[in-house]
């Protein structure tokens, strides 16, 4: 028969709690027909240790249920790892679209840039059209004046 002492108190550090799991653990190992035993497994002093670690409380029953399956945990199981898998599919078709978008924005950008030129290009060819026709206009009064002057020298005047 193996004995051992240990004082349990409500503030009891984190690495006291493990240590009596695992002094339980190992008085378990030596009695393996013991009713307690399957209770005090590596697995379960490993995983009550990790709790004990991240601060938050050991509950055998929901080890136990987790380790013996529950169906419906195990159907909501199934069902987050669906709506995560159809999250992440989501995911990849957003950034394909987000990629997409800003490919469209760049081409638009570029667009923007080809009139912005354009409209430079049409504006100088208005003015030369402006500065074509007046010198036009100046030309056909300049021909019609010569015109005048030969109708003038024909007629004898």
């Amino acid at each position: 028969m193996s004995q051992f002492r240990f004082d349990i108190t409500n503030d009891m550090a984190k690495a006291d709690e493990i240590e009596i799991l695992k002094k339980l653990q190992r008085i378990y190992d030596d009695f393996p027909d013991n009713y307690l035993a399957s209770l005090f497994t590596g697995e379960f002093v490993g995983w009550a240790s990790n709790r004990i670690r991240d601060d938050v409380m050991v509950d055998a029953y929901e080890y136990i249920q987790n380790f013996y399956g529950n169906p419906e945990i195990d159907q909501l199981k199934l069902e987050v790892q669906d709506k995560e898998d159809i999250l992440k599919a989501t995911k990849v078709v957003l950034e394909d679209k987000e990629q997409t978008i800003a490919k469209l924005e760049q081409q638009i950008e570029t667009q923007r840039t080809k009139i912005i030129n354009l409209e430079d290009h049409l504006h100088n060819a208005r003015n030369e059209i402006g500065e074509t026709g007046n010198k036009f206009s100046a030309q056909a009064q300049e021909i019609l004046e010569l015109k005048a002057k030969l109708y003038d020298l024909v007629a004898g005047k």
